[in-house]
This record gives structure tokens, C-alpha cells and sequence, in this order.
């Protein structure tokens, strides 16, 4: 059986395009806010095995969070740090 991934991207100032992909499975299975966390530890790993120190400071200071459930036709889903704008 072949594995399918969706692609979590960051929607924040700086970050913005950094991508995370998980299998889908998972991604529905687990609660939203545990994926964000996930995906901000990855982040940190990521910047810290790269020495970009300064951005691996910054994660921590991002609200991220999914603005809509993550189904299984979903390819790529944003994480965001900002709130949806009411019309």
C-alpha cells in the first residue's frame, strides 16, 4: 500500500514557504494542535542543524495554528500565524 503525504506550510512573516510533509494518515489522525507543535519542533531542528540560530529563536514566538480541518483529498494545508480577516 502506498503511502500518501500532504505538505504542511507556513503562512508567517519570515517563515513563510517553510514545508513539513507528513504521511496523510497521520496528519488526520493526530489533533490539529499537536501537528502544529510538531511542525514548530521540525522547524527548530531544522534551523538549528543548519546554525540559522536567529530563526530558530523565532519559532517560538509564532501563534501557529490550521484554519480548517485537514481531509483526506488535501494535498498541501497552511499553517498560519494570523487571524482570518472577517469581511
Amino acid at each position: 500500500m502506498e503511502t500518501h503525504f500532504i505538505t504542511i506550510q507556513v503562512s508567517a512573516p519570515t517563515y513563510w514557504g517553510f514545508q513539513y510533509k507528513v504521511p496523510l494518515d497521520y496528519a488526520i489522525s493526530v489533533t490539529p494542535e499537536s501537528l502544529a507543535k510538531e511542525t514548530q519542533t521540525h522547524m527548530k531542528n531544522f534551523f538549528e542543524t543548519h546554525n540559522l540560530q536567529e530563526l530558530k529563536d523565532g519559532v517560538d514566538l509564532l501563534n501557529l495554528h490550521f484554519h480548517q480541518a485537514i481531509t483526506p483529498s488535501d494535498t498541501v494545508v497552511y499553517l498560519c500565524d494570523h487571524t482570518e480577516k472577517n469581511p
